[in-house]
């Protein structure tokens, strides 16, 4: 006679048989699923679902300006007891976008792609505008100034004199007044870059046409 607890007995055991089957089928069988779902979702092929991310960044990039605005430059440069007052302004926040173009996929599984970076100006995020007028200290004047003593090139006593006699009959201060605009990305023009772009061929060293932190790049 069959009773109640031969068939909890034999129920118990079932259920533990199986689960038993199930955990070896599952440790058997897991790095093969999980490799499947890697390649399936991970696997950059253009129906994956990570394609889209990476080929256009989804998530945020945001880039945080922080500018010094030379406050005292003329009292500060012609009296040696006066320190120069710098004040910090910003941050101007740009929002910053990568996206790659010119896909060629290869026959090596592998792909190739231009790399497009792209800033927004964000004004809600940002405290002050890219029209602000910054006082900075003249890089332009000050780098080519430095960098005269370290020319050795043919006829670079030449250039030396050249460069040294430009900036004193021009009277390049040490300081300038730009936008932030100007001074991240669009560039100034500078007359010490328009003849050191008529020198290039001697010194040996490329030069820009515009002078700003991230120029060429524009917005």
């Amino acid at each position: 006679m069959v009773t109640i607890g031969c068939v909890k007995k034999t129920l118990y055991f079932s259920v533990f048989v199986l689960i038993s089957i199930c955990g070896v089928m599952v440790a058997i069988l897991w790095p093969t699923v999980f490799r499947m779902l890697i390649e399936k979702d991970l696997t950059l092929r253009e129906s994956s679902k990570s394609y889209r991310a990476w080929k256009h960044t989804t998530l945020p990039l945001y880039l945080d300006f922080y500018m010094f605005n030379w406050t005292n430059p003329q009292e500060s440069l012609s009296n040696p007891n006066v320190k120069p007052i710098v004040v910090e302004v910003g941050p101007y926040v740009f929002r910053e976008v990568h996206e790659k173009l010119n896909l060629t996929w290869n026959a090596n599984n592998t792909v190739s792609y231009w790399q497009r970076r792209t800033w927004y100006f964000e004004p809600e995020l940002s405290r002050g505008s890219l029209s602000d007028e910054i006082t900075n200290v003249n890089v332009v004047a000050v780098t080519i100034a430095t960098m005269a003593d370290q020319i050795h090139v043919k006829y670079s006593d030449l250039v030396k004199k050249i460069i040294n006699m430009f900036l004193k009959n021009t009277e390049k201060k040490l300081y300038i007044k730009k936008t932030v605009r100007e001074l991240l990305f669009d560039g100034y023009d500078d007359g010490v870059l328009d003849l050191m772009k008529k020198l290039e061929n001697l010194i040996k060293i490329p030069v820009q046409d515009r002078f700003g932190w991230f120029y060429p790049v524009s917005l």
